[in-house]
């Protein structure tokens, strides 16, 4: 290669074409959705970035995850997960810990607000979905408010996509327990090879 406006010098002293880390594969900026689903796994990525926000559109209501496969969402009970949880009221902190073992779908929140003014936050990256020879693990970050108990917190984990639920997923979808999916402002990364 050589200079040129999409070129970068490197520390070795040779042209490399300039490119991200990540490509932006798909968005959402919308409310009053059943469901946000991205259909975008393939064999071009091995880990994906899915981050945003949202609110429910039911007060209290969870903020789930479930893979997809072939446009259809993988319902079965194989997802496995385990979180650590630090909340914090107006009084007092502490912690504790999450996990479903079994579950139909993945519980990203205890339950969340769905006022605005309190949006859940979510930083969730996705290894091998699209792989049939290994099982889908997921690292999961996220932050609420949850309205029934006055309680902020901070949830921090994994997941694991056990047996036919682990591989060959295409997508993936976040949704709400009760209501819609509102305030959606998020988006699907590929992280590069």
């Amino acid at each position: 290669s050589s200079a040129s406006s999409s070129t970068f010098w490197r520390g070795d002293g040779a042209w490399a074409a300039a490119g991200g880390a990540m490509t932006l594969l798909n968005s959402t900026t919308a409310t009053g959705l059943s469901a946000v689903n991205y259909d975008n796994f393939s064999a071009t990525y091995d880990v994906y970035k899915l981050i945003g926000s949202s609110n429910p559109g039911s007060n209290n209501a969870e903020t789930r995850l479930q893979v997809r496969k072939s446009g259809s969402n993988d319902t079965s009970s194989n997802y496995r997960y385990i979180f650590m949880s630090a909340e914090a009221t107006s009084g007092s902190s502490s912690h504790s810990t999450t996990r479903g073992w079994g579950a139909g779908s993945i519980q990203i929140t205890a339950g969340s607000s769905y006022s605005s003014s309190h949006p859940t936050v979510f930083d969730i990256t996705i290894y091998n979905p699209f792989d049939s020879t290994k099982q889908t693990a997921m690292t999961v970050h996220t932050g609420f408010y949850y309205p029934s108990n006055s309680t902020w917190y901070s949830w921090s984990g994994s997941v694991w996509c056990d047996s036919t639920t682990g591989g060959d997923n295409t997508g993936i979808s976040l949704f709400s327990s009760a209501g819609t999916v509102d305030n959606a402002k998020m988006a699907l990364y590929g992280v590069q090879k």
